[in-house]
C-alpha cells in the first residue's frame, strides 16, 4: 500500500470499523461555541481561528496553521472512506477529495504517510523515499543529493552529468554520511555558479548540514516510519523549483 498509496483495494470492512473514523465539519468559532455538546465522532475545523484550532468533539487536537492537512471522512456508502486535502488560504479552507478507500487500515496508513511527507503526489513521495534511504544508510549523501536533483526532471540533463563528474573527481564515492573535505570546499562556492544544478547541489547540502545530517534531536531515536519530513521536503521544493508546496 505504501509503495502505491493511491491504489485502493475494494474490500468491505466490518461495521465496527466504519464507526472509528470521524466525519469532518468546517465551522466558525461562533458556530462551534453554540454546539452545546460537540459530537465526539466529529472533527471540527475552526475556519476563522488565527491559530487554526481543530477539535475532535470537545478535545483540541491541533492548534497551529498547517499548510497542508490530510483528513479522512466516512462516505455515504457503507465501508467507504474518502481522503481529503484541506488547503488553507488565509481564513478560507478548501477540502479537495484525493481518493476513496474501501479498507479502514489502508486509509489510516495513507493518511499518516501523507501528513508525515507533506504531500500525496509522486514527486513528493519520491523525495521522501530518497531522504529515508539516506537516513537508513542505503544511499550515500552524494547519491541522495544527486538523486533528488534527478527526480526533479534533470535525470538526462548534461548539466547533471557535469555535477556527477565533479563530485566523483573529488572523491564523493568514497564517503557515505558526509562529503570529502575538498568537495565541501568546492560546494560552498557552487551556490554562486552560473549552472543551476551546481547551485541546487550546494543548497541541498546546506539543508542537510542544518539538519545535522538528520541526527538532530527531531530525528534521533525515531523509527523511519515515525519521522516527519514534511518541513524538509518543503525546503527541497523551494530549492528545486523556487516555491513551496501549495
Amino acid at each position: 500500500m505504501l509503495e502505491n498509496p493511491m491504489h485502493v483495494d475494494q474490500i468491505d470492512i466490518a461495521k465496527q470499523l466504519s464507526k472509528n473514523l470521524p466525519s469532518i465539519h468546517m465551522v466558525t468559532e461562533e458556530e462551534y461555541t453554540l454546539i452545546q455538546i460537540p459530537d465526539p465522532n466529529h472533527i471540527y475545523v475552526i475556519t476563522d481561528s488565527e491559530d487554526r484550532k481543530i477539535y475532535l468533539g470537545e478535545v483540541l487536537i491541533m492548534n497551529n496553521r498547517p499548510k497542508r492537512l490530510y483528513l479522512i471522512g466516512s462516505s455515504n456508502s457503507f465501508g467507504e472512506y474518502t481522503m481529503y486535502l484541506n488547503i488553507t488560504r488565509g481564513f478560507e479552507n478548501e477540502l479537495i477529495e484525493i481518493a476513496k478507500y474501501y479498507n479502514a487500515q489502508d486509509a489510516i496508513e495513507a493518511l499518516n504517510v501523507f501528513n508525515r511527507v507533506g504531500g500525496h503526489d509522486q514527486l513528493t513521495l519520491q523525495t521522501h523515499t530518497i531522504i529515508c534511504q539516506y537516513i537508513q544508510k542505503e544511499l550515500s549523501l552524494n547519491d541522495m543529493l544527486i538523486g533528488i536533483i534527478s527526480i526533479f526532471g534533470y535525470k538526462d540533463d548534461l548539466r547533471l552529468q557535469e555535477v556527477i563528474m565533479s563530485t566523483k573527481m573529488l572523491g564523493a564515492h568514497h564517503y557515505k554520511e558526509t562529503l570529502p573535505v575538498l568537495l565541501i570546499e568546492e560546494v560552498v562556492n557552487w551556490k554562486y555558479s552560473p549552472s543551476p544544478l551546481y547551485v541546487a547541489y550546494s543548497l541541498l547540502y546546506d539543508l542537510v548540514v542544518r539538519k545535522e545530517f538528520f541526527k538532530s534531536k527531531e530525528f534521533r531515536f525515531k523509527e523511519i516510519e515515525d519521522l516527519n519530513l514534511s518541513e524538509v521536503i518543503e525546503e527541497v521544493f523551494v530549492i528545486m523549483i523556487g516555491t513551496p508546496l501549495s
